[in-house]
């Protein structure tokens, strides 16, 4: 994960590893158990982590070639991450 803007913050956030761990087990009751975090920021989390991924994806599309790696995996990443986020 990368680790947060500190613009304007006199201390270090808290990071940790929540996409990977719902990508490991797919279940947001989880994310929010293993992480110690309410679900309803793991929903904004996720949504908000979807949402990005979409907007990168559109951008890569319109500048990388259709068989380029890296806007491969970020479709597969978001069809995973959607699906997650539509299951509950």
């Amino acid at each position: 994960m990368v680790a947060p803007s500190l613009q304007g913050c006199s201390c270090l956030e808290p990071t940790n590893s929540w996409a990977l761990d719902l990508m490991m087990h797919g279940k947001m009751r989880y994310l929010s158990e293993d992480n110690g975090i309410s679900s309803t920021q793991t929903y904004k989390l996720v949504k908000s982590f979807v949402d990005a991924v979409k907007m990168a994806t559109a951008a890569l599309k319109a500048f990388a070639p259709k068989d380029d790696i890296v806007l491969t995996t970020l479709l597969q990443l978001g069809t995973e991450m959607q699906s997650t986020l539509s299951s509950i």
